[in-house]
């Protein structure tokens, strides 16, 4: 999935697309949402299945602050950097929760660190 992702750095096509602006956030945002975010969730299935397709789509996100508004960090990084930095996130957003953590989570509502951007060790 990361390979797909920053393999997209290179893409002529791609590219072009990113120079577009408005335009081309709107054509990304639509594929996002409903090519990866609904596919995938579908994929993974349970009870979190949307919530985590909704965190590896957040981390996707990186597309938008590398390619069409640039922040210097993110757009500094080579797609080896990326695929370092990401992979564990990605694979903790791809992990089911046991029902068990599902439930103690859901009951920290109010914690700082509780919800589906939370970051487990």
């Amino acid at each position: 999935m990361i390979d797909a992702v920053t393999g997209l750095w290179e893409d002529a096509d791609f590219l072009q697309l990113t120079a577009q602006g408005d335009e081309a956030a709107k054509v990304i945002r639509e594929y996002l949402e409903r090519e990866l975010l609904d596919r995938l969730g579908e994929f993974l299935g349970g009870r979190d299945a949307t919530a985590r397709a909704m965190a590896v789509v957040t981390i996707l996100g990186l597309i938008y602050t590398r390619c069409l508004n640039p922040l210097p960090t993110p757009a500094a990084l080579t797609p080896f950097e990326t695929r370092h930095i990401l992979t564990p996130a990605l694979r903790a957003a791809l992990t089911p929760r046991s029902r068990t953590a599902v439930t103690t989570q859901a009951g920290r509502r109010g914690s700082p660190t509780s919800g589906v951007g939370a970051v487990r060790s």
